[in-house]
């Protein structure tokens, strides 16, 4: 799984920080790769050490102004973005997973686009702050005080975790993950559903289409064989030509249905053994 860590880079971070982070680090990117900013300093080049010495993947992105820092670290991928709001989109775009360990203004910013994105349901992944010596209480306090004075609803600490302990984190994160995998499968399953109603309505009305087209081509030729009939008979093939040619559009798109249909059918019992797990 690839772990965006996002934090600090300032290079005098007081011990008992980088001290406190060095054990969530060890524990959280020991079956993890690493997704960062790409400097090598302060809680960044924490995160970045653990991640190698671990024999872990690294990616770095960063914007052009510190595309520097790639000189000094050696990352499996090196994207440098057009500008910081650019960067911040492929580093949750490249994720799968976000915690957030002390940090400045950058840091506050990529956490609250981490919010609103996932607010606005452009991204699933759990988000979980690490209260780092009581770090975040002012700012999980400001995030209260929105709620409190109805800026915003409370239900958007759904989207978002606060963890005091790196056990925290861990559980936090494996929760998230697997609420995540949960829901995304559940909504594939209900998707493909929605989509085998659809097909099943297109048959029908396709089979319907057919067998008109089939009796319409018989009464046709029965039409074209009376005397009546001979008066006018090229125009009556050339109907006939374009009735017939209508019929095997028609059929076509009945044998592509029907196809569409078994395969969902599939698909439907693939989503559903794949949700045992999570019941």
């Amino acid at each position: 799984m690839n772990v965006f860590v996002c934090c600090s880079a300032y290079k005098d971070i007081k011990k008992e920080y980088l001290d406190d982070c060095e054990q969530v680090l060890n524990e959280l990117l020991k079956d993890n790769d690493l997704v960062f900013g790409a400097c090598e300093t302060g809680l960044m080049g924490l995160a970045y050490n653990i991640a190698k010495k671990n024999g872990r993947k690294v990616t770095g992105i960063c914007p052009g102004i510190y595309k520097g820092a790639f000189k000094k670290i050696k990352c499996d991928k090196e994207i440098v973005s057009s500008d910081m709001m650019d960067s911040t989109r492929q580093i949750l775009a490249r994720s799968d997973a976000i915690v957030i360990l002390p940090g400045g203004f950058g840091t506050a910013y990529e956490i609250f686009i981490a919010i609103q994105t996932k607010i606005c349901k452009e991204h699933s992944k759990p988000i979980i702050i690490y209260n780092s010596r009581g770090f975040y209480n002012n700012l999980i306090g400001f995030t209260e005080d929105i709620y409190k004075e109805e800026f915003a609803t409370s239900d958007y600490k759904n989207n978002y975790l606060v963890a005091n302990t790196k056990e925290e984190v861990l559980k936090l994160l494996s929760n998230g993950v697997y609420n995540r995998e949960k829901n995304i499968l559940i909504d594939k399953y209900d998707r493909t559903k929605r989509n085998y109603k659809g097909i099943k309505i297109a048959i029908v009305i396709s089979g319907l289409l057919t067998y008109i087209n089939f009796i319409s081509i018989a009464v046709l030729q029965m039409t074209c064989s009376t005397p009546e009939c001979e008066s006018n008979m090229e125009f009556w093939d050339n109907v006939l030509i374009i009735v017939k040619a209508f019929s095997k559009f028609v059929l076509l798109y009945l044998i592509i249905f029907l196809i569409a249909f078994i395969v969902h059918i599939f698909m439907i019992a693939y989503y559903k053994n794949k949700l045992k797990k999570y019941n």
